[in-house]
């Protein structure tokens, strides 16, 4: 098909005009920088980019923006999410076939065209198909899934099985750009759009980050660091809230109101305290922002807690690679061809059976597997940092006994002394990462046992 047909079946599937169809595209990322163009073959020995300039990439059929692991990704334009795909771990290869080679990705629907946004990050996710979304609406970070060799996201706009560059020029799909800025892409939703006026929040940290593993009846302490991520500052009072949105009869707060007023970009805490249920079982509390304006909005934190009677008791799992049982809620990693991943996966013993999780989830376990490398350069337990990304093997960055930022082991993980523990813990007679004692330090009063409480920064009966 030449340009000529193309921008005509484009115009009237948008139901725009040719100049307005010109400007209908956002760039997906603030600072946009491209480190490879849409490729066009004038010959077979000859491949250039929109404008004609030579280039040496040959068969790349969308726009790829260098971006750092983490950088929100935006939709380009308003529409419909017609497709999600998750579960792709963030070590890309070129050899990946994960998500298609798109590793994670988005595939939003503008009436006609559709925009792919690919090789985001694990567990970043913010959209569902069926879901309407507006231009500028964060959709998701980018990362390094599928076929990739860094971190990265893969752009690419689509008429059916048509592939468009979205840069025009001589040498393009169509002779007029599809940015809204000519041949500059910009976050520059119109006006009305999405970026005008938006509520939006995303997780920072949590305390317990993964399922925290309890007794019966046992009090929890869950910590949440949001951030505003929208355009509107979050109010005090029963403006904005954190709002319950389901879970167990524990005592839990339906409603937590913002402590003070937050503008976009700062940072808020939340905390809840509740008894786990008596019942054994796995057990979720689902929190989320809301405003008396827009309702829910944001992303939705959670507390998972599985309750048994005994910490060691029935469920665990057998191993061949490792020939002996692992107790019921510890991980492995295992080699190639499983659970997804190119390289190496990790499973969960959950009730006795093997499942597939993310390395994210398995805080505290190593790269056990003797075949299986490091998917990144990482730092071990005891060794600055400033992020939990940059700690191995799902290890948390949290504070050490002197006050450092170090990575370091979380609760009911396995440890080898107290100083592998965060937030002051101790490693227990058991091998794990237990809370903190009578009449010794901690931070928080969720490091404390049972029902001791927090007094002078020291752990107390109440």
């Amino acid at each position: 098909m030449s340009e000529r047909t193309v921008i005509p079946a484009l115009v009237m599937a948008l139901g725009l005009g040719t100049e307005a169809f010109a400007q209908e595209l956002s760039s997906p990322v603030d600072a946009p920088r491209v480190t490879s163009h849409f490729s066009h073959h004038v010959s077979r020995s000859r491949i250039v980019r929109f404008d004609c300039t030579p280039i040496r990439r040959p068969r790349h059929r969308g726009t790829d923006f260098g971006t750092p692991n983490g950088t929100p990704v935006y939709a380009a334009a308003d529409g419909v999410v017609v497709d999600v795909f998750s579960g792709c771990s963030n070590n890309g290869s070129l050899s990946s076939r994960c998500g298609g080679g798109f590793g994670n990705h988005v595939i939003i629907d503008h009436r006609g065209v559709t925009t792919i946004y690919a090789h985001l990050m694990p567990g970043t996710i913010r959209v569902r198909p069926g879901e309407m979304v507006r231009c500028g609406q964060r959709i998701a970070n980018s990362g390094n899934s599928g076929r990739s060799t860094g971190p990265h996201l893969h752009f690419e706009v689509r008429r059916g099985n048509a592939r468009l560059d979205p840069y025009g020029g001589r040498c393009s799909t169509q002779a007029n750009s599809l940015w809204r800025t000519p041949n500059a892409p910009r976050r520059d939703c119109p006006m009305g759009s999405e970026n005008q006026r938006r509520e939006d929040s995303e997780l920072v940290r949590a305390l317990i980050p993964d399922e925290a593993r309890v007794a019966p009846g046992e009090a929890v302490e869950q910590q949440w660091t949001l951030r505003n991520t929208g355009t509107v500052p979050w109010s005090t009072g029963t403006q904005h809230r954190l709002e319950l949105v389901d879970g167990p009869e524990v005592g839990a707060p339906r409603s937590i109101p913002v402590p003070r007023e937050v503008a976009p970009g700062q940072t808020v805490d939340f905390s809840i305290r509740v008894n786990a249920p008596t019942t054994p079982g796995r057990y979720i509390l689902r929190y989320r922002m809301a405003s008396q304006g827009s309702g829910r909005f944001g992303t939705t934190v959670l507390l998972r807690l599985r309750v048994s009677s005994s910490m060691e008791g029935a469920g665990s799992c057998w191993s061949a690679r490792i020939r002996r049982l692992v107790r019921n809620g510890d991980c492995i990693q295992v080699a190639q061809g499983m659970c997804g991943a190119e390289n190496c996966g990790w499973m969960r013993c959950i009730d006795g059976n093997w499942q597939c999780v993310e390395a994210e989830a398995c805080y505290g376990q190593r790269y056990a597997n003797p075949l299986c490398e490091p998917e990144r350069e990482c730092k071990e337990v005891g060794e600055q940092c400033s992020d939990r990304l940059e700690c191995c093997g799902g290890l948390n960055c949290g504070p050490s006994r002197n006050g450092d930022s170090v990575c370091c082991v979380l609760r009911r993980s396995p440890c080898r002394s107290d100083s592998d523990c965060c937030w002051q813990r101790r490693c227990g007679a058991d091998g794990l990462c237990d809370c903190v004692p009578e009449g010794q330090p901690a931070i928080h009063v969720s490091e404390c046992c049972g029902s001791l409480v927090l007094r002078d920064g020291v752990c107390t009966r109440p």
